[in-house]
């Protein structure tokens, strides 16, 4: 089931310089630079995570929609060869991150009128993590 997600900041795991399990629950994560910068379109972004029972894996999909200008396209053309982790702030207000080193998000992407349609996937081993401190 989709849920509502705002704040969308997408980064490259290479931009990770530090990151810590505090629990299954929270983590401290070190980022250096700057999020890629996509013109998101605010009311697009959705958040679906299943749980498979078997494998007991998480499965993750964010989607948006980003404003076909500028160099949007080839920015998300450059970002769909990388491994990519999002912070996001949920439907509670509580800010969260969404895959990692170890278990990266993909980009796919389709052009439909003047937008980007963008879907984010990965897997991994918990639900996404509360992010209590961005050192």
């Amino acid at each position: 089931m989709f849920k509502p997600i705002c704040n969308l900041q997408i980064w490259r795991t290479g931009q990770i310089a530090a990151c810590a399990d505090v629990s299954y629950y929270q983590c401290v994560m070190r980022l250096t630079g700057q999020p890629a910068g996509l013109p998101v379109i605010a009311a697009s972004t959705l958040m679906d995570d299943t749980q498979d029972e078997v494998n007991l894996t998480w499965a993750k999909r964010l989607t948006f929609d980003v404003a076909d200008r500028g160099k949007a396209r080839r920015l998300t053309d450059l970002l769909s060869r990388q491994h990519l982790v999002a912070v996001y702030t949920d439907e509670r207000g509580v800010r969260r991150v969404c895959g990692s080193a170890d278990h990266p998000l993909h980009l796919s992407t389709a052009i439909r009128g003047g937008r980007i349609s963008c879907e984010l996937r990965g897997t991994g081993v918990h639900a996404d993590p509360v992010l209590s401190l961005n050192i």
